[in-house]
């Protein structure tokens, strides 16, 4: 056992390398142009902000919607991308059950290192430029009135984790309802386009604000405040319970994800692998 575990791990290491370093900074590249654009949106928004305002465009609706899916997207398209390149892979973990759950586990990692990748970059260029002090901004607090009652008890700090976690989640789930289309569709490009249009369509409610249709979708369970305005949740707690959300939908598929393993043979290129 203690053997079949060095070797997933070493295969883990191995297919991250996949990626390339070229990739890797072309999407670091990405980022530093994303938020250096937000820090200067949050620059010329008032003379009363501070890093947290930053934190807050950042990892905003627009900013999730444009700038932090479209790079995870990228980066787990050229990951995928190498699946010619180690199928083979799959029969050294003995079922397809323990090669996809390696898969998945990557996918989660990709997704954080994309999350922390923005997080890293966003409060070097804050702590240069704004700093921290004072928790929530004058700007803040005039521009979020709505939400007084929740800013006067609650630290930023609490916010900008919740919201990095829900975001990690987001993209982990995007990167599992790829990996489900591709297991079925063994097509990269086609596994891409539904997931590409299911976020579309969730973008469309929540800017359409279809009432019926947004509480469920995921465009309503990464930005808190968004959360709290349309559930009508009460600002004098935390709304923690957001990530129930997430860890059910997660759940979900991976169970999704384990069922295709058991029951499908999945084939790529020359390679027959057996669940």
């Amino acid at each position: 056992m203690a053997v079949g575990e060095k070797l997933n791990i070493r295969d883990k290491i191995e297919l991250l390398r996949t990626i390339g370093i070229r990739s890797a900074l072309a999407a670091f590249g990405l980022i530093i142009v994303f938020t250096s654009n937000h820090l200067f949106d949050v620059l010329e928004l008032s003379k009363n902000v501070n890093g947290y305002d930053h934190f807050v465009q950042v990892f905003g609706f627009l900013s999730i919607s444009y700038s932090i899916v479209p790079i995870f997207l990228m980066v787990l398209l050229v990951y995928f991308s190498k699946m010619q390149i180690r199928p083979y892979i799959s029969l050294r973990y003995g079922s397809t059950t323990a090669w996809v759950s390696s898969e998945m586990m990557l996918i989660g990692l990709l997704s954080v290192a994309t999350v922390l990748a923005f997080v890293c970059i966003c409060f070097l260029q804050s702590l240069l430029t704004l700093g921290f002090k004072g928790g929530w901004s004058e700007h803040a607090k005039n521009y979020y009135e709505y939400f007084e009652v929740f800013l006067n008890l609650h630290h930023p700090v609490q916010y900008i984790i919740v919201t990095v976690i829900c975001t990690a989640f987001l993209l982990f789930v995007l990167g599992l309802i790829f990996f489900i289309c591709f297991l079925k569709l063994r097509n990269i490009i086609a596994s891409l386009v539904i997931v590409v249009l299911c976020w579309m369509f969730n973008n469309l409610v929540t800017i359409g604000k279809i009432g019926v249709l947004s509480p469920w979708l995921f465009t309503d369970h990464v930005d808190l405040f968004t959360y709290m305005y349309r559930h009508k949740i009460s600002q004098s707690s935390f709304p923690y319970q957001i990530i129930i959300y997430w860890l059910v939908l997660t759940g979900v598929l991976i169970a999704i994800c384990i069922r295709i393993a058991k029951t499908e043979d999945l084939i790529f290129g020359k390679e027959n692998v057996h669940g």
